[in-house]
């Protein structure tokens, strides 16, 4: 469950990071515009001589008037092709104080009511390639509705001198209904700060939340812009950010809730049969005393409820995040587990082939869980194809070297399994990892001759293993540990190959 819920909780903020990117990428390319503007102009010199001709001109020539109307159109044409761009001001510097305008033409700084971009040019000298600042056009005045503006400025220069400034004033509330997906998210904010970090630009009803409730209830992701060093902030509820997660944990809790309830419920069913049988069959108990302990230990490691609850939150991860993901992934490997220890067949224990597969879906599953800190290595040589072993000797083992094998969170684990023939008569399995190893009292318990398996002791699973594997053979095989404290463990297993197998067809 605390897997489930923070792989999806880093999908929702992975999620949330690349809604911001996208929007970094599309106001960027708005910008370029000004990138056209600039380009125009510093690089045609004809066209800045003209302009600078008729600025400077006591009286316009028709031939003036004409390059000026040719010059206005195609400053024009942004404005009109584009709703978000309000106007667009050149200015070169000339003692008439002119002004090309793509919406009056020719006109001067006296007669402009707007010459904020002008007094930021002058003061800052020309040093300054680029800057934007944001205000609101009559705002409190009676020629027309309030406007928000963006305002991008950039210096044209010759070499190093500064020749005058080019001005693209945007609609700002444009912007944002340009691009409203994200602001119409439940719950969240969008804006642009400077290098000073003064807003430039945000969604509607930001300035209305608290910094409390910002610092409280809100996630905020943040990037910032190489190339014109803005800030891009967006925020999100958490409670809206991570539904997703909370539901999918919900879900899980109360599936594992009924799958425990039904678990206990046919538990006691089961033991109440066991119980009366005992009573009757006294004399077959004592027969088949070996068969029923193997079974007991069996069943010890088959969650023989749990199959189809996980397919149902299979389903349910699927359908939340709309398409298969590593939990959905998980699930799926684990229920093939469950599936084959549940698994019932006449025939004693299970083909080796068929074990090594379920294992290795085993290790597919932690690999997820453990991605890049760990490694399984296999070395199988010619064994019979028809050699039968224990279901589930394999994952005990395997799960033993992750539950206790990490000596640290930076270590990396190797883990090495070797299956070979030892002689025509024996197959030996080895499994060995670099862990945190076994304490040296309870590795000689696990090593006793006849040992027991106590209630809630450590390694259990080996010492269910190791009887299992007894009974199985019926003795005639061998289960060694060796073990050492930070250096590792090794487990070796001796089984007789049977007599009717085949020694030329191998795994």
């Amino acid at each position: 469950m605390i897997i489930t819920f923070g792989f999806v909780a880093r999908s929702s903020e992975q999620e949330a990071h690349n809604q911001l990117e996208q929007l970094q990428a599309y106001y960027e390319i708005i910008l370029t515009e000004m990138d056209s503007l600039n380009l125009m102009f510093s690089t045609s010199s004809e066209m800045m001589n003209r302009i600078l001709h008729i600025f400077e001109a006591e009286r316009l020539e028709w031939i003036d008037a004409y390059d000026m109307r040719m010059i206005r159109a195609y400053i024009s044409s942004p404005v009109n092709a584009r709703p978000f761009i309000d106007s667009i001001y050149v200015y070169l510097n000339n003692s008439q104080d002119r002004v090309l305008s793509s919406i009056t033409g020719i006109t001067t700084l006296g007669v402009m009511s707007d010459t904020g971009w002008y007094n930021s040019y002058i003061s800052d000298g020309g040093k300054s390639e680029f800057w934007a600042e944001y205000f609101i056009v009559n705002e409190n005045s009676r020629e027309g509705p309030p406007k928000p503006i963006l305002r991008i400025c950039r210096t044209i220069y010759s070499i190093t001198q500064p020749l005058g400034v080019i001005v693209l004033n945007l609609r700002a509330d444009r912007l944002i209904a340009a691009y409203s997906s994200p602001f119409t998210a439940e719950g969240s904010f969008f804006i642009i700060r400077d290098k000073q970090g003064l807003p430039l630009l945000s969604t509607p009803g930001y300035s209305k939340i608290s910094e409390e409730k910002l610092r409280r209830e809100y996630a905020h992701f943040y990037l910032t812009s190489i190339r014109f060093g803005w800030t891009y902030e967006f925020g999100i509820l958490k409670e809206y950010l991570y539904r997703l997660p909370r539901s999918i944990g919900f879900m899980t809790i109360t599936l594992s809730l009924a799958a425990c309830i039904l678990g206990l419920f046919l538990s006691y069913k089961a033991n109440q049969r066991e119980t009366r049988f005992f009573k009757m069959e006294q004399d077959y108990l004592r027969v088949q005393k070996e068969a029923m302990e193997y079974r007991a230990l069996q069943m010890q490691i088959n969650p023989h409820f749990l199959n189809n609850t996980l397919e149902t939150i299979n389903w349910s991860a699927i359908a939340l995040s709309n398409g298969q993901n590593d939990v959905s992934r998980m699930i799926r490997l684990l229920s093939r587990l469950l599936k084959y220890s549940m698994e019932i067949s006449k025939d004693p224990g299970v083909l080796l082939k068929e074990e090594i597969a379920h294992a290795k879906y085993y290790l597919e599953l932690q690999n997820i869980r453990f991605e890049g800190r760990f490694s399984a290595d296999w070395h199988i040589d010619s064994i019979p194809e028809m050699l039968r072993v224990p279901k589930l000797i394999f994952q005990p083992i395997l799960e033993n070297s992750f539950a206790h094998g990490f000596r640290n969170e930076n270590q990396s684990m190797k883990i090495d399994i070797s299956i070979y023939r030892e002689n025509p008569e024996k197959a030996a399995i080895v499994i060995t990892d670099n862990g945190g190893g076994i304490d040296e009292a309870i590795l000689k318990q696990l090593n006793a001759d006849n040992p027991d398996i106590p209630e809630g002791a450590a390694l259990i699973g080996l010492a269910n293993i190791r009887k299992r594997i007894i009974l199985f053979y019926k003795g005639n095989a061998e289960f060694t540990i060796n073990s050492e404290i930070n250096k590792g463990t090794s487990i070796r297993i001796s089984v007789p190959i049977p007599a009717a197998a085949n020694p030329s067809a191998a795994l």
